[in-house]
C-alpha cells in the first residue's frame, strides 16, 4: 500500500509542474467526512488522495490509502471514481490486505443557494464487489447516497451537512448517515473544519464521531491537508489521523 502511494506520487508529479494557474481554486470532498456540494467543473479532471490511520478497540488498526478521481461532463454533473487499499492490523499482525470494491458513481447539483435555501446536491455510488482483491470480495451490490448541503454564514465561515445512508455490500443491510461541519477560511490559502459525523446502527451500535482538520492551498490547483478525530460513541473507532494532497487538470 504505501509503495502504491508513492508511485502515485511520482506519476502524477510532471502534471502538477504543468497545471495552470489561472483557473479556480479547489473544491474538495475532504479532509472532512463532509462532502462539499459543489462539483469540479466542465471537463475537469480532479483527483482527491489521501492516507488513513484508524484504531479501533484499541487493537485493531485500519490503514488506508484512496483515491477519489472526478470528472466534470457539464458544470453541475460530473462523474466519480473511488479507490481504496486497505490493510487491518490487529495486535500488529495482518489479519487483511488488498483493494476495497470499487466505488462508482456521480454528483449531480440540484440547487443554488438562496436565502435560507442551501447550495444543495446529490451524490451516489454504486460499491461492485467483485471489483476488490480476494480477501476484500462481497456479496452485494451495494449503492449509497447522499444529499449534500451548504450555508454561507459570512464571506469566510460556513455551515456544511449530508445526510443519506449506505447499503453494506456484505449483507446488504442499510445504514443511515449524517455529516455537520463549519469551516472557516483563515486566509485565501488556510482552510479550517471541526465537525460531528456517524452512523445510526441501532442505540447500542450506532457510530458517532468529532473531528477536526486544515487544508492548505498550495497552488490554486493543489492541496494539501491533515485532520485527526475521535470516537464519542463506544461502537465508534477510538481515533484517526489523515493526511492527503488533491490537484485538478483544468480545461485547456
Amino acid at each position: 500500500m504505501y509503495k502504491l502511494s508513492i508511485v502515485i506520487v511520482l506519476l502524477l508529479w510532471p502534471f502538477f509542474r504543468s497545471i495552470s494557474q489561472t483557473t479556480a481554486d479547489l473544491e474538495t470532498d475532504r479532509p472532512d467526512q463532509t462532502e462539499t456540494p459543489f462539483s469540479v467543473g466542465k471537463f475537469v479532471f480532479q483527483a482527491e488522495n489521501g492516507y488513513s490511520s484508524t484504531t479501533i478497540f484499541r487493537r485493531l488498526v485500519n490503514r488506508q490509502f484512496t483515491s477519489l478521481l472526478r470528472f466534470g461532463l457539464s458544470e453541475k454533473f460530473e462523474l466519480r471514481v473511488e479507490a481504496t487499499a486497505e490493510k487491518i492490523l490487529f495486535n500488529k499482525y495482518k489479519i487483511s490486505n488488498g483493494l476495497v470494491p470499487l466505488e462508482i458513481g456521480f454528483k449531480a447539483n440540484l440547487l443554488e443557494e438562496k436565502g435560507a435555501i442551501p447550495k444543495t446536491s446529490l451524490i451516489a455510488h454504486l460499491v461492485f464487489p467483485e471489483l476488490a482483491g480476494s480477501d476484500y470480495a462481497e456479496n452485494y451490490y451495494a449503492p449509497n447516497f447522499r444529499f449534500t448541503m451548504q450555508h454561507s454564514l459570512s464571506k469566510k465561515q460556513f455551515l456544511s451537512y449530508n445526510i443519506g445512508g449506505e447499503w453494506s455490500a456484505y449483507d446488504g443491510k442499510f445504514v443511515p448517515l449524517y455529516t455537520l461541519a463549519t469551516g472557516y477560511d483563515f486566509s485565501a490559502k488556510w482552510y479550517g473544519y471541526i465537525e460531528l459525523f456517524g452512523f445510526f446502527q441501532g442505540n447500542k451500535n450506532s457510530e458517532h464521531s468529532i473531528d477536526a482538520g486544515l487544508a492548505y492551498l498550495w497552488k490554486p490547483t493543489i492541496q494539501f491537508d491533515i485532520s485527526a478525530g475521535a470516537g464519542l460513541t463506544n461502537a465508534a473507532p477510538d481515533y484517526y489521523i489523515a493526511v492527503g494532497f488533491s490537484f485538478k487538470l483544468p480545461r485547456r
